[in-house]
């Protein structure tokens, strides 16, 4: 599986048991993570940040909208989270990413409203 593939199963994984196995071979243990809903120091608070996110938007998934455009051991992701049905590889240390920058272009407001629409 390639690294797109690897990170969307990883983020898109429900169980919370199954998706802190797929961090672990995807993201660095040490990672620096950026998002609207929050900043991650290392895979607990990431794995955190992800339980947070699929409680808040349930039945949501994540989706690649872009390449990812990476330097220097830094990647800035271009996807959105959207109900279901709805190539630069990222560089790290010892080939898993160490830190993540997302930046939504107005996506998260829009799930927002999706996700309170759907209770």
């Amino acid at each position: 599986m390639n690294g797109i593939a690897s990170r969307l199963k990883a983020v898109n994984e429900l169980d919370p048991e199954k998706r802190k196995v797929l961090f672990e071979e995807v993201y660095n243990p040490h990672i620096d993570f950026v998002d609207p809903q929050g900043i991650a120091s290392g895979l607990t608070d990431l794995e955190k940040l992800y339980n947070g996110l699929h409680k808040q938007f349930p039945r949501f998934v994540f989706h690649e909208v872009g390449e990812i455009e990476a330097h220097h051991g830094l990647a800035r992701v271009h996807w959105e989270l959207v109900k279901p049905g709805a190539s630069v590889k990222p560089t790290g240390k010892d080939g898993k990413i160490t830190e993540v920058h997302v930046i939504v272009n107005g996506q998260t407001k829009q799930a927002e409203s999706a996700a309170n629409n759907n209770h």
